[in-house]
């Protein structure tokens, strides 16, 4: 099962994306990253071996999270598959995205937190499940952007240390809760339940 997901969209070597990942080592004993050329990694833990990307791979997408409708999900976008051998989960979403579009996430059952790169576009696409079960955090840097399971895993790549947002601080202090889209630190987001976000590199903000 895949535990966790990170990644990075922009100009980040190894060190940042090996910071992100130490903060994540509880989620996976096995990790994978999938490199979408010079500027785009997406990387998951998983705590399978047999879970892992092959020099063929190209499945531009990572995903967090226990689907309970793959065979239905398979089905749906059987068709589209070049091949007669039995996909991985990573092909059936890759597929039923390229069918569907933003649409597919709705056909999902169960938990999930995915991110999809489009090269083209030099973007990433971020989504989470209705309940944000396996919440998905993400941070402007100046280097770009970096997305992953944890907000920790964040702080371990910025450059200075993150600034506390005082108003989240209040709301929590007042409701329990965390505003929507808000963490305790001002420079990181989420991904909020059942939505998605498109990240362009150039962007200073998303949409």
């Amino acid at each position: 099962m895949a535990m966790g997901i990170y990644g990075s969209l922009g100009h980040f070597n190894e060190q940042d994306l090996h910071l992100v990942r130490s903060m994540l080592r509880h989620r996976g004993t096995n990790d994978y990253i999938v490199s979408r050329g010079p500027n785009i990694r997406l990387a998951y833990r998983s705590t399978r071996a047999e879970c892992a990307v092959d020099a063929n791979d190209d499945v531009p997408l990572v995903y967090a999270g226990l689907i309970t409708n793959v065979p239905e999900l398979a089905a749906a976008v059987g068709s589209d598959r070049d091949d007669t051998s039995e996909p991985t989960i990573r092909q059936v979403l890759w597929a039923l995205y390229c069918r569907f579009g933003i649409g597919a996430f709705e056909r999902i059952n169960g938990t999930f937190a995915i991110a999809l790169a489009d090269t083209e576009s030099q973007s990433l696409l971020l989504a989470v499940d209705r309940w944000a079960a396996r919440p998905l955090c993400f941070a402007k840097l100046e280097r770009g952007w970096l997305f992953a399971s944890e907000a920790k895993a964040l702080f371990a790549a910025m450059d200075a240390p993150p600034h506390l947002d005082l108003g989240v601080l209040a709301h929590v202090a007042a409701t329990k809760y965390l505003p929507l889209h808000k963490t305790l630190a001002r420079e990181v987001q989420t991904v909020g339940p059942g939505e998605y976000v498109r990240i362009h590199l150039e962007a200073s903000h998303v949409n």
